[in-house]
């Protein structure tokens, strides 16, 4: 939580720099109001694409083979 509080600060001193932090990430685990709060300009929805590509590629590949037997 240090380092985000000292990126914030940096991030507060530039001119037109915004956050980009991952909502409700294991690490810190944020909902959308506290990412506001904190001054988040940019934020991806967990899970992350790559693991919901994943995800619908196990899910469809576990669909084929039950298809198949």
């Amino acid at each position: 939580m240090a380092a985000i509080d000292r990126v914030r600060e940096s991030v507060k001193k530039s001119a037109g720099a915004r956050l980009a932090l991952p909502l409700n990430h294991a690490a810190f685990p944020r909902n959308a109001a506290q990412l506001k709060e904190l001054g988040a300009g940019y934020t991806n929805c967990a899970p992350t694409p790559e693991a919901r590509l994943l995800r619908s590629f196990q899910t469809q590949a576990a669909e084929a083979r039950k298809l198949l037997g």
